[in-house]
């Protein structure tokens, strides 16, 4: 793997120039944001189309983007400065592109980025190759930081400790407001390092201020064995630092285990889906996720939430809205789940009544500026 120039591919610049479309089968079962699972995305076509009219000239880049982390991680400590890393789909993602064309290659962009940080780039392309070291580089680093969609930016230091992150498509401006915010983390995390290696600090005191210099959005893609070490190094002598940071991490791996369970109950009910399953098969999956999840009603609600749903796509109106019920008699569920739960029941009744199907169109376009 070599440091090498990031263009955006000219039949993508091309199209983002034009228009930008997003084709993709979203499917109707997945589980609101609120409820902690994200949405099942199944794409149809890369999001970005190409277009019949001759390609423009690929957009330059400014910025030399790496794509050996080892590499650039030597080239940051030689150099006093930290990494940038950008987890993006080259030939599909819409939005990596247009981030990509509004900020990531415009000229100004060089400059600011590259007098504290080393631009990595982490591709996950639909069809473009890639050395099989590279995959497995890219997954690593992205199953590490739990990076759940694209575009997302990381900022780490030169021991791929983070600092802050962006996801999602920002225009210039919050982009920038954005930067300069994580920047300032950045030199707090420092000041409280003073020159020291995070995994060689053995001060409770100086761990502690390194800790509380890190957002909470990142301190659970990394800092969690430094917050172990903290406990451990304050117990008995500062209680109040290491209870601090014990409630903070079983929060945090509650939410790990809450994350992986959302994802597998997803992926294995994706699965059915994909290999035809019966109702009944697809039910009896639901159920068996439930009973085991019996200890944990969050989890039961999320399964609730999904069966619920499916049961309405399949026409089983008065089990749906039984399930519904359930739902809204639950201590687990807040306002905003109750509330999802309730639109979903009426909707329902009404297509029960009408003896029309459920749910909402299997595809849906994405106009440009969206």
């Amino acid at each position: 793997m070599k440091k090498e120039k990031w263009a955006v591919p000219s039949g993508i610049a091309n199209s983002v120039v034009s228009h930008l479309r997003l084709h993709a089968r979203v499917y109707a079962l997945a589980l609101p944001l609120v409820m902690t699972l994200a949405p099942v995305v199944v794409a149809e076509e890369p999001a970005v189309a190409e277009t019949e009219a001759e390609e423009a000239a690929p957009l330059p880049s400014h910025v030399e983007w790496m794509t050996d982390v080892a590499a650039a991680q030597a080239l940051a400590k030689s150099q006093n400065k930290d990494l940038i890393l950008f987890f993006t789909g080259s030939d599909w993602c819409g939005f990596c592109v247009k981030l990509e064309k509004a900020v990531l290659l415009q000229p100004g962009t060089a400059k600011r980025l590259e007098e504290r940080y080393v631009p990595v780039v982490l591709d996950f392309p639909h069809g473009k190759p890639q050395s099989e070291e590279l995959k497995k580089q890219n997954d690593e680093l992205k199953k590490k930081l739990a990076v759940r969609g694209f575009p997302t930016l990381y900022f780490v230091d030169a021991d791929l400790m983070p600092q802050g992150q962006m996801v999602g498509y920002k225009a210039p401006e919050d982009f920038w407001n954005s930067f300069d915010e994580i920047v300032a983390v950045g030199e707090k995390v420092s000041a409280a390092k003073a020159g020291a290696k995070v995994a060689e600090i053995t001060d409770y005191k100086q761990l502690n201020a390194i800790l509380e210099a890190v957002p909470e959005e990142v301190l659970k893609s990394g800092w969690m064995e430094t917050m172990r070490k903290t406990i451990d190094a304050s117990r008995g002598v500062d209680d109040a630092i290491a209870q601090k940071w014990s409630e903070k991490l079983e929060q945090f791996e509650r939410e790990i285990a809450e994350q992986q369970f959302n994802s597998d109950l997803a992926a294995g009910f994706m699965k059915l889906k994909r290999e035809g399953a019966s109702p009944e098969d697809v039910l009896a999956y639901f159920d068996e996720a439930a009973t085991d999840a019996a200890d944990y009603p969050s989890r039961v609600l999320t399964v609730k939430f999904l069966k619920m749903r499916y049961l309405s796509e399949v026409k089983k109106y008065d089990e749906g809205i039984a399930i519904a019920n359930e739902i809204l008699a639950s201590e687990a569920a807040g306002e905003r789940e109750k509330m999802m739960t309730e639109a979903v029941k009426k909707q329902m009744t009404r297509f029960k009544e009408q003896g029309q199907p459920a749910g909402v169109p299997a595809i849906r376009m994405i106009k440009p500026g969206e």
